[in-house]
Order: C-alpha cells, then structure tokens, then sequence
C-alpha cells in the first residue's frame, strides 16, 4: 500500500492563495504551489485534476468565504453588520481579499474552466447581487417611509426603529434588523431562491 499523502487540499489552495495574494494567477502553477509547500507534483495531483481546477477551487472558495458571512448577517435582518462586512472580513481576511479586490475573475475562471465551476460561480454571484438588491430595496423602503412618501411601504415600523435605522452615526445608514423589525423583506437565501436564479 502507497505512502499516503501528508498534504491535503486545503495546503494547496492556502499555498495557491497566497502566489495569487502577491502576484496574480499568473504565479500559481503546479510547479510553484508544489514548491511553496514543498510537496510533490504527485501529491498535487491525488487533490486537483490540474492548475484549472486548483484556480477554480480557490476562487469559489474565497468568494464563498466571503459571502457566507454577509448573506448570514443579512438573513438575520442585520443589514448594517452586512454593509460594513466587506472591511471587516478583508481585514481578517487579506491575502484573500487581496485575490477578490485585485485580481479579476476570469484570470480564474477562464471560458475553458470546468461548467461546474463556471456554474457555482454564477450561482454565487446571483446570491450575493439578491442580498445587495434586498438591503437597497429596504434603505429606500425605510427612507420612503419616514419622508412620509411610501406608497406600500411596510407599516409596522416604529418611529424609534425608524429613528434608529436612520441614524447618521456613521457613513453606513443604520439597517440593524430592520427586517426583524418590518416584517418586510425575506431573508436572503430565500429571495435568491424566488428570483430563481435572476439578479434582475
């Protein structure tokens, strides 16, 4: 029976993750990322099918770890946690904020990636574009409201709630579970789902 492997596919994508951190997708090859973890190629190949593969996975992955969290704060109605999410996640977060706010795309996912791959990436972009239209929708829904200008805007806000949601403590409008508080808008997930795979 082989020797089995000591590196797992997550020291790959770290590895790969911190070549495209300092010097773009180009940087990440087999040969490098190897080289970074000081593993064998043949290692690399029991993980990935290949440098297409490993760059697909790492951007899913970065993007995913992104958005797992803002769309958790935005399904709990925390509309401002999810605003100011993209500076607290990059600064825990650099060298994948770095590939997210630097680097493009299709340096990763080029038209020859896997369907799979290209597929999750569109579902992913679908999600986080239903979560952003949502908060938009309720911050002119809320500012509608208390201008007195609503027409079908929710009802069962309170004037504290709404003084609360339009606080100008900071650049960021204060949404802290207003979905909570209006019983307005769905969560998400769900509206992500409804939409039925439309950003639009």
């Amino acid at each position: 029976m082989g020797r089995r492997s000591s590196f797992s596919a997550e020291d790959f994508l770290r590895a790969a993750r911190s070549l495209a951190a300092e010097r773009g997708a180009a940087a990440v090859t087999v040969a490098t990322v190897a080289a970074r973890l000081k593993a064998p190629t043949g290692s690399f190949y029991h993980r990935f099918d290949g440098r297409d593969a490993l760059l697909a996975e790492l951007w899913l992955a970065t993007v995913s770890d992104f958005e797992r969290g803002f769309i958790a704060l935005a399904d709990l109605g925390d509309g401002e946690r999810a605003a100011l999410h993209t500076v607290d996640w990059s600064r825990g977060n650099p060298e994948a904020a770095a590939i997210l706010l630097l680097r493009h795309p299709a340096d990763f996912l080029p038209p020859e990636a896997p369907a799979a791959a290209r597929e999750a990436a569109r579902a992913q972009s679908r999600q986080i574009e239903a979560c952003r239209l949502a908060i938009a929708r309720l911050r002119r829904a809320i500012a509608a409201s208390m201008s007195g200008r609503a027409a079908g805007s929710p009802s069962d806000a309170s004037d504290g709630a709404k003084k609360r949601l339009a606080s100008p403590a900071s650049a960021t409008p204060r949404l802290s579970n207003s979905w909570a508080v209006t019983g307005w808008m769905p969560a998400c997930s769900a509206s992500a789902e409804a939409r039925g795979g439309s950003a639009g």
